[in-house]
């Protein structure tokens, strides 16, 4: 009985209290109290300025995560050497310059060395420039001087013998140089055991002409040889250009590079009876032909010698003196991606050269070929 009247005790008091009355004390602090109702000066500094210090935060974020890549990338892991792609082009350009003393029957010689180094510079696209019967050291020189920063050009003393002149007369040199956008690996000069007769006026004898052998690598594991060279001119020095184009033949064929390139100034037409071209044709493949393929390969639009676009050799007969040679050694391909003989002139429409150049594109790609 006595729990039963407690609780109506208390019923009843809660309705003596009414609705009217609050539940709690006022006297109080609502804990829960809206933060309009506290006075400025109480608001927190941190809740009025968030969206300023969450902006303050990203920026921190961000700069710890970019120095952080940074460090990981130039002092944690070494960057990796690009692999090669399956195709690696390279664009040669060859040309005899035509580089005697004027007391030799040269013609414009300063100003076409100089529009030749300038054309150079302007065609970076090109990987390597060889150069044939640049005699003179001065000229040699004149080309360097004008090279663009990332190109490298052999010296003098390369590509001939040590007693080469080069100053006053041609005498013991090879009139070789090579312009390369890569670093040339190695560098060797194969003197031709024949040179010429004492007695001929045409100072082949007291030249002393050969094989120049540049290495290059154009991408990691691919090994390139070229060779250059300037054989015997003139008709009546058949005896020796063909000793001379066989020994150039042996010595290209030693080459234990993946890709083998040729190229200069053979001095004879493929059409003669000379055995100097079927010489260097037995080891090596004629770039020209193969490009050109049929008759067009002897177009007399194509002429490197007698060219009628030629302001110096117009009137002789439209001849093909001037080749590129390639092959492979292993399971490697070469493709000829385009020949061309480019008719360079100067700003005054003088030619480069008596000669024409000759421009080839090849495709090189490792491991796909038969040996």
């Amino acid at each position: 009985m006595n729990k039963y009247f407690r609780k109506l005790s208390i019923a009843g008091d809660m309705d003596r209290m009414g609705e009217s009355e609050p539940l709690l004390n006022t006297a109080h602090t609502n804990t829960y109290e809206s933060v309009e109702n506290i006075p400025n000066n109480e608001t927190s500094w941190v809740f009025r300025h968030k969206k300023v210090l969450l902006i303050v935060l990203i920026i921190v974020l961000l700069w710890a995560i970019i120095i952080s890549a940074l460090v990981i990338n130039f002092f944690v892991v070494a960057p990796d050497i690009p692999t090669p792609k399956d195709e690696k082009v390279l664009k040669i350009l060859s040309l005899s310059v035509w580089g005697s003393p004027a007391s030799f029957g040269t013609e414009d010689k300063e100003k076409r060395i100089r529009a030749i180094g300038e054309y150079i510079k302007k065609h970076t696209e090109v990987d390597l420039f060889l150069l044939q019967e640049l005699w003179m050291r001065p000229d040699h020189e004149t080309i360097r001087s004008l090279l663009p920063s990332n190109f490298m050009m052999t010296q003098v003393g390369d590509l001939a013998p040590a007693l080469c002149d080069g100053r006053v007369a041609p005498t013991f040199c090879s009139g070789l140089a090579v312009v390369s956008r890569f670093p040339i690996k190695e560098i060797t000069f194969t003197e031709y055991s024949v040179h010429g007769y004492i007695f001929y006026k045409d100072g082949e004898y007291w030249a002393r002409k050969g094989v120049g052998r540049v290495r290059i690598e154009p991408a990691k594991n691919y090994t390139v040889d070229v060779f250059l060279t300037s054989t015997c001119a003139f008709d009546y020095n058949t005896y020796y250009r063909q000793i001379q184009a066989s020994e150039f033949a042996n010595t290209v064929s030693q080459s234990t590079a993946n890709f083998v390139i040729g190229a200069g100034d053979f001095n004879i037409d493929p059409r003669t009876s000379e055995t100097t071209y079927q010489s260097v044709k037995a080891v090596i493949k004629d770039t020209r032909k193969e490009y050109l393929g049929g008759e067009r390969w002897l177009d007399p639009k194509l002429a490197t010698y007698g060219n009628n676009k030629n302001s110096y050799s117009f009137a002789a007969s439209s001849l093909v003196y001037d080749y590129f040679w390639h092959k492979t050694n292993g399971h490697n391909t070469m493709q000829v991606k385009q020949f061309l003989v480019p008719i360079l002139k100067t700003k005054d429409g003088k030619s480069f050269s008596n000669h024409e150049a000759t421009e080839a594109t090849f495709a090189l790609t490792k491991g796909k070929g038969k040996v």
